[in-house]
């Protein structure tokens, strides 16, 4: 019969019991921890990673402690953020701001699937003035009055350029 390696799952879940075993006789589960360590030639800190995954399987949890479920989360949003920033960086040349109709296309084309925030907390460009622009959009009323000159005096230009 073969000798048991000590990442083993008889061995973990052996050291595991000793270490529940023995938390009354400690004044905490860390001291517990570390006397069950050296009896085992174990680290502290495998010990440690040891029995919270089987406390979290107890409990039913996934697996995970609540420090690890956070750092998932984090590098969750990190990889969002990546995905806008990849996406983002087609049109932002270094130093020049886009255009804001062109940042507003860009906006309208990617919200479905990325949201209107994250986008624009990566672009030069505040989630109230895609609102605005929303709201302009449906209603040309809701514009403001230099909006409405502007896009009067718009085609007033455009006629006199193609002249």
């Amino acid at each position: 019969m073969g000798r048991e390696s000590k990442g083993s799952s008889a061995v973990q879940d052996s050291a595991v019991r000793l270490v529940s075993e023995q938390t009354t006789e400690y004044l905490s589960q860390k001291a517990t921890v570390a006397s069950v360590a050296v009896k085992i030639g174990s680290r502290e800190e495998t010990l440690r990673r040891w029995v919270m995954r089987a406390e979290a399987n107890q409990r039913g949890g996934a697996g995970l402690a609540s420090d690890e479920r956070e750092l998932l989360k984090q590098l969750e949003e990190r990889k969002r953020a990546n995905e806008i920033l990849r996406t983002v960086s087609v049109f932002c040349a270094i130093g020049v701001r886009p255009l804001q109709e062109m940042m507003l296309g860009f906006i309208d084309q990617k919200s479905g699937t990325q949201g209107v925030v994250p986008i624009c907390e990566n672009l030069p460009i505040a989630p109230s003035t895609c609102n605005a622009d929303k709201a302009g959009q449906a209603d040309p009323a809701a514009l403001s009055a230099r909006s409405r000159t502007d896009a009067d005096l718009k085609t007033h230009v455009l006629r006199v350029w193609d002249a």
